[in-house]
């Protein structure tokens, strides 16, 4: 008996699907400090990506997933949990992509689940190799661009990267509006 690839993905999917249904009741899920502003963005490790199944409007939460064939699997399997899905690839592409998508629901108002170790490791580690201001973050507002430098600032002494702490004044923590009038000033013809 020969299974189609087609058939071999939903099967895998349903069989996840299963798997994270039993696992959203054995993981529970304790929100410390949010004030339930929306829109938000979730961010996990890989191996915590089960306790979005806690979430309680999942319909308003885009998890960014591969568009590998494993990708394929969790995203199924994700949609048949009524989370979206938004897929990306690690080229530039891809990634542009995305994160192009991601900003466009995070306007609309929708929530954002992604994770920040890559698939394939090193487990529980964002990766080197990127500089705090080498990152645009972008806010809704003033205020919430100035308490998102304050905390990555605090979080970053906690952690003793002090380099890094040297770095975060040049980083573009900003708003979307800012960022927005900063490309129309600088590409306008």
């Amino acid at each position: 008996m020969h299974i189609s690839s087609e058939n071999k993905v939903d099967i895998l999917s349903n069989l996840v699907n299963a798997a994270f249904s039993v696992q959203k009741h054995l993981t529970p899920i304790i929100e410390i400090n949010n004030k339930n502003l929306r829109p938000c963005i979730y961010a996990m490790w890989h191996a915590h990506q089960c306790c979005i199944f806690g979430l309680k409007d999942k319909g308003k939460v885009n998890v960014l997933i591969s568009r590998s064939a494993d990708g394929e699997i969790i995203a199924r399997a994700s949609e048949n949990l009524r989370f979206k899905s938004v897929r990306g690839s690690k080229g530039k592409k891809g990634s542009v992509e995305a994160t192009m998508k991601l900003i466009e629901l995070l306007k609309a108002g929708d929530d954002v689940a992604i994770m920040v170790d890559g698939p394939s490791g090193p487990n529980r580690k964002v990766k080197d190799g990127v500089n705090i201001d080498e990152i645009l973050i972008l806010t809704f507002t003033k205020a919430a661009a100035f308490e998102m430098m304050k905390r990555i600032r605090d979080k970053l002494k906690k952690e003793n990267l002090l380099e890094q702490v040297n770095l975060i004044d040049k980083a573009y923590i900003t708003t979307f509006d800012s960022f927005t009038l900063a490309i129309v000033n600088n590409y306008h013809d």
